[in-house]
């Protein structure tokens, strides 16, 4: 015997590691070989054939299946869109095909494929209104990247319409984010969407910001700096938290000033003066109980001043200005479910 063939041998090696095609030439290559030699290896070429095989059909059986899939799913093969991105007819399609201003519904909570798009003209049940993305890195886990979606969707609501009191009550702000094998895929993002609690409604909530009159941007513009602080609101209690909420507090009273700046003007409408005029007045009048807050001693004391200030809200000043501004008092909005 001349020893062990050495077709013979790669045949069954690369039979292991799924290379089918080169397994399958090198066993044939062996036996030939073998006919001609006296040497060991063809239980080893047979072995590299068999596992070939197998190999094979295992990729045909999966090539099958993903095109009857594909057929039963026709949306993965390609979202229905017009010229300006919009979806044109109900399509089924994963979470990766959401765009900002997609309608669609959801066929189970969790679900990260099996969504159905559809034109927003069509009774929906959720619409993204915003994709978070992520700095990427190692994947810090799933309560991290949870939570850091949470804190940008909450502030992205306001891009997909300046006048947020115009979102009704009964909304909710949901995102999908990415697992751990998404984002080892080079896949970072999350998708932030809009669901109403009431349920599916016709229409889109976007609205662009050349919808808007100079004034009513000029208003909205500075209320934002406020809301979106406030959007920004620590994690926990106070008195668990208490150097991170006087940081915090501080923060809602700069805000609260320079909004005030803003809009302390004589040249809003002859309509809008006096409630503009009043709500900076409140606004500045709360000032003072957000920096009490600010310097806190302990946590009990935090608590008791952020009580306080939280009372200062100008609610009623605020909707007055906005009925003389021709902006939504959120009573227009209780609900969109049809």
């Amino acid at each position: 015997m001349e020893g062990t063939n050495g077709f013979a041998i790669a045949s069954l090696v690369l039979g292991l590691t799924c290379l089918a095609p080169v397994s399958a030439a090198f066993g044939i290559a062996a036996l030939v070989q073998l006919r001609r030699r006296s040497q060991r290896g063809r239980g080893l070429a047979v072995t590299g054939l068999v596992l070939s095989a197998v190999w094979m059909v295992l990729a045909v059986v999966a090539a099958v299946g993903g095109l009857a899939y594909v057929a039963s799913h026709p949306g993965l093969g390609g979202v229905h869109r017009n010229a300006l991105g919009q979806v044109t007819e109900r399509t089924e399609a994963y979470v990766d095909d959401l765009r900002v201003g997609d309608c669609f519904d959801r066929h189970s909570p969790t679900a990260l494929h099996d969504l159905a798009l559809l034109p927003c003209d069509e009774p929906h049940e959720a619409e993204a209104y915003g994709i978070v993305t992520y700095a990427g890195g190692a994947y810090p886990g799933s309560r991290k990247v949870q939570d850091f979606a949470e804190k940008r969707c909450a502030g992205l609501a306001a891009d997909y319409n300046p006048d947020i009191w115009a979102y009704p009550d009964t909304l909710e702000t949901r995102y999908y984010w990415p697992d751990r094998d998404q984002w080892e895929d080079d896949d970072p993002t999350a998708v932030c969407f809009f669901t109403d609690t009431r349920g599916s409604w016709t229409g889109t909530l976007r609205r662009s910001r050349t919808s808007f009159t100079d004034n009513q941007l000029r208003y909205l513009d500075a209320a934002r700096i406020y809301n979106d602080v406030m959007d920004a609101q620590p994690d926990g209690e106070p008195g668990d938290r208490p150097s991170v909420y006087r940081a915090w507090a501080g923060e809602v009273a700069d805000a609260l000033e320079k909004e005030a700046d803003l809009l302390d003007s004589d040249d809003w409408p002859t309509s809008a003066r006096r409630p503009v005029a009043a709500f900076v007045r409140q606004n500045r009048a709360a000032v003072p109980y957000w920096r009490q807050a600010a310097s806190a001693a302990d946590g009990a004391a935090l608590e008791r001043a952020l009580n306080r200030a939280f009372a200062q809200y100008g609610g009623e000043e605020a909707r007055a200005a906005r009925v003389a501004l021709g902006l939504s008092t959120g009573d227009d909005t209780a609900g969109l479910a049809t």
